[in-house]
């Protein structure tokens, strides 16, 4: 350590923990401008899986907006007994909730969006969801814990979401029409 490091607050952040902070976010945009781009579905799909990775989530999927609505969920993990349909039905209502930022509910047991078939009772925890367009108005990625291991969504893990919705928005950017 440095004089300087001897000098920092006690509650300061270690640098050790700050840099595999940064290393971690780091991979998770990689692992996002990487995914195949040989069409928009892949491209979705990778998204949608490597979020999921990044953050431990059981559920991950990316929801295009427009005409017509397209919905990608990764293909590892939980997935709701339901139809594409149910699933997009669900999801739409958090478009006007995302309009000014990323949503993140730590326990869906309170959510003000408790749609079927992404709801609580459905088995999951805790959700985020990250606009996609600035303001949710090309799409959004949505990562959710179930409750086979209920946890909620750290600092660091917000962080991850925010700046992997950002690279998504530019890779999905440069395949839709």
């Amino acid at each position: 350590g440095t004089a300087a490091d001897a000098l920092a607050p006690a509650g300061d952040i270690p640098e050790a923990k700050r840099d595999a902070d940064e290393l971690e976010v780091r991979q998770a945009v990689k692992s996002i401008s990487s995914v195949p781009r040989d069409s928009l579905e892949d491209a979705a799909r990778g998204i949608a899986a490597n979020a999921a990775r990044a953050l431990s989530c059981e559920f991950a999927a990316v929801l295009l907006t427009g005409s017509p609505v397209q919905l990608f969920v990764a293909d590892e993990g939980w997935r709701p007994p339901a139809t594409e349909d149910e699933i997009i039905a669900a999801l739409l209502p958090l478009s006007n909730a995302i309009a000014d930022g990323m949503l993140v509910e730590q326990d869906l047991s309170t959510s003000f969006f408790p749609y079927r078939p992404l709801g609580f009772e459905d088995g999951l925890v805790a959700r985020c969801v990250v606009p996609l367009g600035g303001d949710g108005s090309l799409s959004m990625l949505v990562t959710a814990h179930a409750g086979s291991s209920p946890r909620g969504f750290t600092h660091l893990c917000l962080r991850v979401a925010s700046e992997m919705g950002a690279e998504a928005e530019a890779v999905l950017t440069t395949l839709r029409p």
